[in-house]
């Protein structure tokens, strides 16, 4: 079994002893980002605080800094990590419903919008005669007219707009 250290302060303590640089919030945050991983049975074993630290950290001296190469393998490790929190937060947040597929919300719209079109055209050739027998082809009677397409115009547009559930299909 390899020797194990048992949580974040046993690690600074080790890390500062041999020399590295280490703040007890900076250790913590690493910790958090995933630089510094406990084993399974939950302590730290020194090979992997070692690792950590030549990757992570500067010696109080100076030396120890990371080169480029290293430097690109951090960036690269941390962008990954990122990315893997932003696809578990997206994919739980689709799994609680608070994501539609686009393909079912451009369908749903689709058929919001047949309904709408259908409302107009049904009244268009329903009302037709009463259009008609309205204005009695009398050009003064165009406001009665509009007045007469606006009350219909919001009655479509109360069915067009209430509110729809958005059930997300699996």
């Amino acid at each position: 079994m390899t020797k194990g250290l048992k949580n974040i302060p046993a690690v600074i303590e080790y890390l500062d002893r041999a020399g590295w640089k280490i703040s007890k919030s900076a250790a913590y945050q690493h910790k958090k980002e995933g630089k510094l991983r406990p084993a399974d049975e939950g302590t730290f074993p020194v090979k992997m605080v070692d690792k950590y630290a030549r990757q992570w950290l500067e010696k109080k001296d100076g030396s120890g800094n990371l080169d480029e190469l290293q430097e690109a393998t951090a960036r690269a490790t941390l962008e990954k990590l990122q990315a893997q929190a932003r696809h578990w937060d997206t994919k739980t947040k689709i799994e609680m419903g608070e994501y539609v597929h686009r393909n079912q919300w451009d369908r749903e719209l689709a058929a919001r919008a047949k309904v709408f079109r259908s409302d107009m055209e049904n009244f268009i050739r329903a009302q037709a005669s009463e259009i008609i027998r309205t204005v009695d082809g009398d050009p003064e009677k165009a406001p009665d007219l509009i007045e007469f397409y606006l009350e219909h115009l919001e009655a479509w547009l109360n069915r067009y707009s209430k509110p729809k559930t958005w059930k997300v299909s699996e």
